[in-house]
């Protein structure tokens, strides 16, 4: 038996849109975002303040209402479901805290979990970090990934004896803020690297980030973090520069080997509690094993 079923966004509870979303992605479930398309049209045109007396004001009208339709609209929906989904993954952390405790894992909620994040760099500690949307694409690029300060090479082996258990010749790589890219390899076209596919000579042989750089001919398949493409990712960074001068820290994706990247919390913690992993951040908590 099939039946239809909606419900306002702002009441529907953390744990319903979970179930709803993974019904959806097992085929089970058609969903559906509607808008109030005639409320919402003419305060757009209102906002595109159309000049009523142009001989074109009614074409510039269509424009606008096939904007909104065509490209706004699927935006919107797209910006509300990672929102919902952010917002019941914490909601499910809290729930499951007690849990968690009870398998020795301590979750907290950090002032500034940047600066959490950064202390436990400094300290030699690899954290890996489940915040924000999912990212698509060959690499990760902070929100899916294990982070560890680059300038010890002995944390290759840490970090490959805890989950990756990759063969010692495969590189780590660098991500580092954009603007200080320019001190750690040689880009003399300018080039920018948002989305670490592409490998630039180290300077000074990768010193102080050696263990992202590759031991062979020691270039770096680098990441260059702007702050207007990832806020939380690029004050992380900053704060591990603040306090090593190093604005470059190792970056590999979050998984365990032969598996695919984390996703969900709940993938999030799954590995966590299967590997030698000692700290994850998920959204804003922070969870440690004790």
């Amino acid at each position: 038996t099939y039946a239809s079923y909606s419900e306002p966004l702002a009441t529907i509870p953390s744990h319903r849109f979970l179930a709803i979303r993974r019904g959806e992605n097992e085929g089970v479930l058609k969903v559906a975002l509607e808008v109030d398309a005639g409320r919402l049209l003419p305060r757009i045109a209102g906002a595109v303040r159309l000049d009523r007396r142009s001989p074109w004001a009614g074409e510039l009208g269509k424009a606008v209402d096939d904007a909104t339709t065509r490209l706004l609209l699927p935006k919107v929906e797209t910006d509300v479901r990672a929102a919902l989904k952010l917002q019941s993954d914490r909601a499910a952390v809290d729930v499951f805290a007690e849990n968690l405790r009870a398998r020795g894992v301590s979750v907290r909620r950090p002032e500034r979990i940047e600066d959490a994040v950064a202390d436990l760099l400094v300290a030699g500690e690899a954290v890996a970090r489940a915040a924000g949307p999912c990212e698509f694409g060959a690499r990760a690029l902070g929100n899916r990934s294990i982070l560890a300060d680059p300038a010890d090479p002995r944390v290759v082996r840490v970090i490959n004896d805890m989950i990756k258990c990759r063969d010692f010749w495969m590189p780590f790589a660098p991500a580092m803020l954009a603007e200080a890219a320019g001190r750690y390899v040689e880009n003399p076209k300018g080039l920018d690297s948002p989305h670490m596919m592409m490998a630039f000579p180290s300077r000074d042989s990768g010193r102080g980030f050696e263990a992202a750089v590759h031991a062979s001919d020691r270039t770096a398949r680098a990441q260059f973090v702007h702050a207007a493409h990832n806020p939380p990712y690029h004050r992380i960074i900053s704060r591990f520069a603040e306090k090593t001068g190093r604005a470059v820290v190792l970056n590999t994706s979050f998984n365990l080997h032969g598996s695919p990247i984390v996703c969900s919390a709940a993938d999030a913690i799954e590995v966590l509690l299967a590997s030698g992993l000692r700290h994850l951040v998920l959204g804003d908590r922070l969870l440690s094993k004790t």
